[in-house]
């Protein structure tokens, strides 16, 4: 059937955008939610997978495709109906300490544990906990 679009779509140089639903089950990978089987998603030239918290009022598009590199971002849903985007998703997730775990190193290169404890002033076990979370 996918292919029926796509045939039509190309004879008449149009954009067709299909809108299918998700399987109830969760999935590793964003494009497994899809319903069907993976022809599906193979048989499009472009796949793009919104997910999100309705209490949080924030979204993830998963975009992969023929021209498109594989990348997500991150939304927030605001008013009047509207949605912003926020930038980079695996970005716009990272805790406070993880961003600052990234200035430090970018400033001062490759460190242990202990370095950064001293460089950031710092409990060196609390550094290690830390550290071990963003693992």
């Amino acid at each position: 059937m996918l292919l029926l679009f796509t045939a039509v779509a190309e004879r008449n140089t149009l954009a067709l955008v299909l809108v299918h639903h998700f399987r109830k089950a969760d999935g590793a990978d964003p494009y497994d939610a899809v319903s069907g089987s993976s022809g599906l998603t193979a048989a499009a030239d472009a796949t793009l997978v919104l997910t999100g918290e309705r209490q949080q009022m924030s979204a993830s598009l998963a975009l992969t495709g023929r021209t498109i590199r594989e990348h997500e971002l991150a939304l927030a849903f605001s008013d009047p109906g509207t949605w912003s985007l926020l930038g980079d998703g695996a970005q716009v997730r990272r805790s406070d300490c993880e961003r600052e775990a990234l200035t430090v190193l970018q400033v001062h290169g490759p460190m242990t544990p202990s370095e950064y404890a001293h460089v950031t002033g710092r409990k060196h076990t609390s550094v290690k906990v830390e550290l071990n979370r963003m693992d």
